[in-house]
């Protein structure tokens, strides 16, 4: 009975001391609203061939790309094939139908007339890539809640 008490006594103690070593990695949560941070209207230039633009709603995503001669490709995605994760602090947001989106979208500033206003580095941008007070314009596409004619640095 003595040997019982004593290995309940360890597997307890193992148990209790495995509750204070905390836990690191934990599972993402996968959503299909897309963050408040993420939503509006956002444009991109494309010098010579026209722009591209993402609207994005709480739970659609459409994509438009607008030529130099004004004709427009448009694509359309709802909350139902929508899926979103946060891995710091860029989003990924892909389509569960097999329609071939996958994007992954950082929220930074640029730097406009001397003032910094949001923006979304698009596609290749993420928190390893830069840390704070860095900048890139190499890596990803800099969208801006305004149409422009110009490409932009992004701070995060």
């Amino acid at each position: 009975m003595k040997r019982y008490r004593h290995l309940l006594l360890i597997t307890a103690f193992a148990a209790g001391f495995a509750l204070f070593i905390p836990i690191t990695a934990q599972a993402a949560k996968t959503t299909n609203t897309i963050p408040k941070t993420l939503r509006g209207t956002w444009y991109f230039y494309v010098k010579g061939e026209g722009y591209d633009k993402y609207k994005l709603t709480t739970h659609t995503l459409t994509e438009t790309l607008v030529t130099a001669f004004e004709t427009k490709k448009e694509h359309h995605y709802s909350a139902k094939s929508l899926r979103v994760v946060k891995f710091k602090k860029a989003y990924y947001i892909w389509s569960s139908n097999g329609t071939g989106i996958s994007i992954g979208f950082n929220p930074g500033k640029v730097k406009v007339s001397g003032k910094y206003q949001t923006a979304l580095a698009v596609d290749g941008l993420s928190d390893k890539t830069l840390k704070k007070g860095k900048t890139s314009t190499a890596v990803g596409d800099v969208y801006t809640a305004f149409k422009t004619k110009k490409n932009y640095t992004i701070y995060f």
